[in-house]
């Protein structure tokens, strides 16, 4: 079981907009795969790191193990995704338990990250990539959480006006 903390935040069938709960956290796993996809070839192509220290700057001395860090929660986030994959596909509650407790974790590490970042750079970026960033993702986790509540309950996916 993850954690009660988790079990009890809330949730709605509605938070997909008009489309149902499964198919909405499919959309939103393709999205999310598309920016990771997206993110992986700037990591490879070190275009990342251009751009934060870019707009950072002065440059970052430490800039090597803030990508091995970002690169490590991404990896942690993709397996989240599979996770929520699975869950939708064979309509299992456990692999969405896991998507659940992996987001939680994710989006934790990624608010430290950003206030660290931050408090090290000073810089007005940094606050707007992090909402960003963790706005997404608390989207996202809301989406699955929804799905894993409305499925333990029993109730259909279904929107309901």
């Amino acid at each position: 079981m993850v954690f009660a903390f988790i079990e009890n935040l809330p949730y709605s069938n509605r938070i997909t907009g008009c489309v149902n709960l499964r198919t909405g956290c499919l959309i939103a796993l393709t999205v999310s795969l598309v920016l990771r996809t997206v993110i992986y070839l700037c990591y490879f192509f070190d275009a990342t790191s251009f751009v934060y220290d870019f707009l950072l700057a002065p440059p970052l001395p430490w800039t090597n193990a803030r990508l091995t860090l970002e690169m490590f929660l991404d990896l942690v986030g993709l397996t989240a995704d599979v996770s929520l994959l699975m869950g939708c596909l064979n309509r299992d509650v456990k692999h969405l338990e896991f998507f659940s407790l992996l987001m939680v974790t994710v989006i934790s590490c990624y608010l430290l990250y950003y206030i660290t970042v931050f408090l090290l750079c000073q810089a007005f970026i940094v606050v707007v990539v992090a909402v960003i960033i963790l706005g997404t993702k608390v989207y996202y986790f809301l989406c699955g959480h929804s799905l894993n509540q409305t499925w333990k309950l029993g109730v259909t996916d279904n929107n309901r006006v």
